[in-house]
Parts: structure tokens; sequence; C-alpha cells
């Protein structure tokens, strides 16, 4: 699949040096093939300062005996100077 050229990479956002942190991890559904996931995450710049922030649902589902990641939503997307 190619990549659509108006998607910017890390490097051209100045992202390269930059580093992301969990800041929160929730089970919010969970069965015994599929589960549901809520983050939180930061992501820093060098100095310590942030560059952005989102909250986002990962949902799973068990195919035989893998997990697969099906769905991701990012909501909340806070960007930074």
């Amino acid at each position: 699949m190619p990549i659509s050229s108006d998607v910017p990479f890390p490097a051209e956002l100045g992202w390269q040096d930059t580093r992301v942190e969990l800041d929160e991890f929730k089970v919010i559904l969970s069965s015994d093939d599929k589960v549901a996931d809520k983050i939180k995450c930061t992501r820093y710049r060098p100095d310590r300062s942030k560059v952005t922030t989102l909250d986002a649902i990962f949902t799973s589902v068990k195919i035989g005996e893998d997990w697969r990641c099906v769905s991701r939503s990012p909501f909340n997307i806070e960007m930074f100077e």
C-alpha cells in the first residue's frame, strides 16, 4: 500500500529525537477473544517540552492462538508549539 504524500514523516515534523511515554493504560472491555484498551500518551522533545498528547482506544481480537490489533482510534489530540 503506497503512503500518501500528504502524510508527513516524523523527521519532517521535527520528531526524530522525540520520545513517547505512556501516561495511562486501562482495559475497558475484555472477553476470551477480544480486548479494548484505553491509553493516554505524551510525546516529548529532548528538553522534555511536550510535542503532543492524545488518548486512544486499541481493540485487539484473538485469531487462532495470536492476538491482532484490529482498530486504533485516537481522540483528544493536542499539539504544542
